[in-house]
């Protein structure tokens, strides 16, 4: 497992309820498009460019054209600054590509224009701001692209949950004079535009020159949407191994666990071609496809077990194995109320015992309170064998 199995299991929570086309379409507007001169589109590559290829007079009039552009439509000055800076960094370290297929999206979020006539009025960014963005871009990017890949969207509003923590692994300290932009206003205004191809180009290099976070970089293989019900419910199954019952449990159901983690490492193995939207990331081949019918005889026990856990525990408010397990409410709660009578007693395994094995722990239990009868005759005979003659 790459990282802490509580993580993941939040991190994909209720990616299986989005459709393929609702989960790619977005709604930005023309001004949140990459602006740029006709002169910079046709010196592209159609793959991704190696090189710098902006010099920084087209540095500052890209940067100050895609300002605007976001400015008028009502994005503050400050988000507009932030937003257009962070555009035209990336493109100036080539991460744009005129070949839609390459970039991998729907609709061509590239709008090109001849060069101006003059330069359009100056946009305000503070020096701090220019620093930081510079500084953090591959980890800015890095955020949207976990999100992307473990939930199937740029944005939804149930997703700032996860955009913020996701932040905060990063450990990285907003200065307190630099205004950093809502995770919303950086996916739709910053980053929609380059596509998902690019998010992956931008993580790779990132990674490759040492910027990205040690966090981020645990977090590469994640469960992608799609295919989230099978491995969290395999990883939760991976950390209930440390439970004293657990052998009790693996036994009763050892070729469903067996099935479902061979499973689980097939569709790590398959990576972003078992996402729900693999298209965007630029997949041809044809995927055979996640047997999420391995998950129901499972989810009632892992969901029975992670009622037990702290109320505040994260993985509690998880949806993706929760979809699996229609019509098993009695049974997660029964087996959730052996664990729970268990744990009272540590290392005690009694209930659950009774739970998978009735019969075998009623023969069990039976000849347990045979040999403890017998041992209590044997102690009380040599008890009265010890006691001495009663004299007259």
């Amino acid at each position: 497992m790459s990282y802490d199995v509580k993580q993941l299991l939040n991190d994909v929570n209720g990616t299986s309820q989005y459709s393929e086309d609702i989960a790619a379409m977005g709604t930005i507007p023309e001004s949140h498009f990459l602006h740029m001169y006709e002169g910079i589109y046709t010196r592209m590559s159609p793959d991704f460019n190696n090189d710098k290829f902006l010099n920084s007079a087209e540095f500052t009039e890209m940067f100050l054209i895609n300002a605007h552009a976001l400015h008028k439509n009502k994005v503050s000055e400050s988000d507009s600054a932030f937003c257009a800076f962070l555009k035209t960094l990336l493109c100036m370290k080539g991460f744009v590509a005129k070949d839609l297929t390459n970039r991998a999206v729907y609709i061509d979020e590239y709008l090109r224009y001849p060069k101006l006539e003059k330069e359009p009025d100056i946009f305000v960014i503070s020096k701090d701001t220019v620093q930081f963005i510079t500084m953090y871009w591959a980890n800015i990017v890095g955020v949207t692209r976990h999100v992307f890949r473990v939930r199937g969207h740029h944005w939804k509003p149930e997703y700032t949950e996860l955009y913020e923590r996701t932040w905060r692994s990063t450990a990285i300290s907003v200065p307190a004079n630099v205004r950093m932009p809502t995770w919303e206003v950086i996916s739709k205004a910053a980053l929609h535009c380059f596509g998902i191809r690019a998010l992956e180009e931008m993580w790779k290099r990132g990674k490759s020159i040492g910027i990205l976070s040690k966090a981020l970089e645990l977090r590469e293989d994640a469960a992608c949407a799609g295919s989230a019900s099978i491995r969290t419910t395999a990883a939760a199954i991976s950390e209930m191994r440390s439970a004293p019952w657990f052998h009790i449990f693996e036994k009763a159901r050892s070729n469903q666990i067996q099935a479902l983690i061979l499973e689980a490492d097939r569709l790590r193995k398959e990576g972003t071609r078992a996402h729900i939207n693999a298209r965007l990331y630029n997949f041809d081949d044809k995927f055979c496809g996640t047997n999420e019918e391995l998950v129901r005889p499972l989810a009632p026990f892992v969901l029975g077990w992670l009622d037990t856990l702290e109320d505040n525990e994260p993985i509690k408010k998880q949806k993706a194995i929760n979809k699996r397990s229609a019509g098993s409410t009695s049974l997660r709660a029964s087996f959730s109320a052996a664990v729970l009578n268990d744990m009272k007693n540590e290392e005690a395994t009694k209930c659950v015992e009774a739970f998978f094995e009735p019969e075998e722990y009623r023969l069990k239990k039976m000849r347990q309170n045979a040999e403890e009868a017998e041992i209590e005759t044997r102690r009380n005979v040599q008890l009265i064998s010890a006691m001495k003659p009663i004299e007259r």
